[in-house]
């Protein structure tokens, strides 16, 4: 019987305990009908839940429908009406119904105490779905199709279903088997006729796609299902392996941004790297189903390639941002700031005092004071981008000290050079990555600049054989102050 495997695919999958609630969506169809049946009889406690979508005339009488048969069994049921803007939420009708229906379900299930929700999508419906995914060049996430078990927790499209699983026990369970299963236990499906509707993509591919391909194959629906078993084990391996790497390839600094330590990413295997790229991808956008073949490949090749300081536009509103070392993965048009490098907040100017410290931004900040002059020390502390501290000629200063971001044509002397040279030129030779020089941090001091933080201080305040005063300039790191001089 079909009951009885129902039951037995639901104990292999440990998709819920027989004592434990469970919400069944039934729109009236044959499928969610013989589900509902099914369950009854396994003697689950039920809860019947019903949308009325409101998108064709005469869609009340489905519910009608299901709670007359809901009555009949002795489940109890709850029906709502979507609203009606379905049509108007920017994106396609279908995808809107099947948002308002699971926010649904969720409710319903929270109201109830329940935590597991249960539809009645088939063995069919899983061919549709791999096919689908097929058409649009999914990876093996998307073709390993619709799971047993999904924890909504991971749909961000979705309000308040931490908790709350979505199972999915006829996916073993073939169209003609629920429609059969309908006629013999004496079960009136209604019959939905926007299903017949062409103008929606699945209705496509149901009734135009497959009958062809199966010209080809009539066994073509049983393939797409195998395919889809076979990557259901891939993916489950591949996520493995990820999740072994995840924490040494990509970082967790910033919640607006997702690092990608290059190296550690190179030295992963392609299908590694794919998926540590795809779920960069989803952590900053949780609602994509799938990031796509195509956008991973073009991610890939551009870290592969070793083009620095670029950027990449991707799908679905996110852009790869190269700092160098690192690769960042933004929303389009953001700027990472990498909590290493020291960055202004915004581009509005600062007043330093002596003795006083200014924000950065970032957790930066900079210090001045006056110090003893010194004897036998270097004028600045540290090399590179880890110079943290610089100690200039007080009696060159001249008015308040400024921090401010860079303007075109800033020039400064660089210590122990000749001649002035741009601070582009300087941030070349330094390296530093295109997208952090926007807000990097100039102190300046009557209309000259002073340092350019971190990187290199002027020649112009050097400490001579004549210097009376000293100022010590310091960056401080508050994230870390083992780091501090």
């Amino acid at each position: 019987m079909l009951t009885e495997r129902v039951a037995a695919y639901v104990a292999r999958e440990q998709l819920f305990s027989p004592d434990q609630k469970v919400v069944v969506g039934v729109s009236g169809g044959a499928d969610s009908l013989c589900l509902l049946d099914c369950l009854h009889a396994m003697q689950v406690p039920l809860l019947v839940a019903h949308l009325d979508h409101r998108l064709r005339a005469g869609s009340w009488q489905d519910a009608r429908h299901v709670l007359g048969i809901s009555r009949r069994l002795g489940v109890p049921a709850v029906v709502e009406r979507a609203p009606q803007s379905l049509r108007e939420q920017g994106i396609s009708l279908e995808e809107a119904a099947r948002l308002a229906r699971y926010q649904f379900l969720v409710r319903e299930a929270k109201a109830w105490g329940a935590d597991v929700i249960a539809t009645g999508h088939t063995a069919d419906d899983q061919a549709e779905t791999i096919l689908m995914h097929v058409l649009r060049g999914s990876g093996v996430h998307g073709l390993r199709g619709m799971l047993p078990c999904t924890e909504l927790g991971d749909w961000a499209v979705l309000d308040d279903v931490a908790g709350i699983r979505l199972v999915r026990p006829l996916l073993a369970v073939t169209r003609v088997e629920t429609e059969t299963h309908c006629r013999v236990r004496g079960l009136r499906p209604r019959v939905d006729p926007s299903n017949l509707d062409r103008s929606f993509f699945r209705n496509r591919l149901r009734h135009d796609l497959l009958p062809e391909l199966e010209s080809y194959n009539p066994r073509i629906r049983e393939v797409l299902r195998r395919t889809g078993n076979v990557m259901r084990s891939q993916a489950a391996m591949l996520d493995a392996m990820v999740d072994a790497v995840s924490a040494d390839v990509l970082g967790a600094d910033l919640p607006d941004a997702v690092r990608i330590h290059r190296a550690a990413f190179l030295a992963q295997p392609a299908p590694v790297q794919a998926g540590l790229l795809d779920r960069a991808a989803r952590r900053l956008a949780p609602d994509l189903r799938d990031f796509g073949f195509e956008a991973v490949e073009r991610a890939r090749g551009r870290i592969l390639s070793g083009l620095r300081g670029r950027r990449l536009a991707l799908p679905n509103g996110l852009e790869m941002v190269d700092l160098g070392e690192d690769v960042w993965l933004v929303r389009l048009g953001d700027s990472p700031t990498p909590p290493e490098l020291p960055q202004l907040g915004d581009r509005e100017s600062r007043a330093l005092a002596v003795p006083g410290s200014v924000s950065l931004g970032n957790r930066w900040s900079l210090t001045a004071r006056e110090v003893a002059v010194p004897v036998g020390e270097p004028a600045v502390t540290g090399e590179g981008s880890r110079a943290r501290r610089i100690t200039v000629d007080a009696d060159r200063l001249e008015g308040p000290l400024i921090v401010r971001a860079p303007e075109p044509g800033d020039r400064m002397q660089p210590l122990g050079m000749t001649g002035r040279r741009k601070l582009g030129e300087i941030f070349n030779t330094m390296k530093v990555p295109a997208p952090a020089r926007a807000r990097w941090p100039v102190v300046w001091s009557g209309g000259a600049v002073v340092w350019l933080v971190g990187l290199r201080m002027s020649h112009a305040f050097r400490l001579t054989s004549s210097t009376q005063r000293a100022v010590a300039l310091t960056l401080q790191d508050g994230r870390s102050d083992a780091d501090d001089p």
